[in-house]
């Protein structure tokens, strides 16, 4: 099944509408909140784990504080990932395009 992003419906002459496929190349974002803060993460790699996104909000987080917002160490952080809406909890191994779709908002 298309998204609605994926398909645009053409009008013709005689006002009948024609579905037309569009394959879109974006690339899959998501705001993830960490502390006090919402990070617009971008993700070339849909295939990469909920694990990869918590730590690449980290590593942005800590670059944007001028105190590295209190964290040594990414790799020694541990994160619970959970989805704003339903608020999910998220398992770590999982894959991002299976329990995500573009534009989400998570929160560590």
């Amino acid at each position: 099944m298309w998204t609605p992003s994926e398909v645009i419906c053409i009008v013709d002459i005689l006002h009948r509408y024609q579905p037309v496929v569009v394959q879109s190349n974006v690339m899959p974002r998501f705001t993830v909140h960490v502390r006090d803060e919402w990070l617009t993460i971008p993700c070339k790699d849909a295939t990469c784990s909920i694990k990869w996104l918590g730590f690449e909000a980290l590593k942005r987080y800590i670059k944007n504080k001028p105190d590295n917002g209190g964290i040594q160490h990414v790799k020694e952080v541990c994160f619970a990932v959970r989805r704003c809406q339903g608020f999910g909890l998220l398992d770590n191994d999982d894959i991002i395009e299976d329990v995500l779709e573009d534009n989400d908002f998570v929160e560590l």
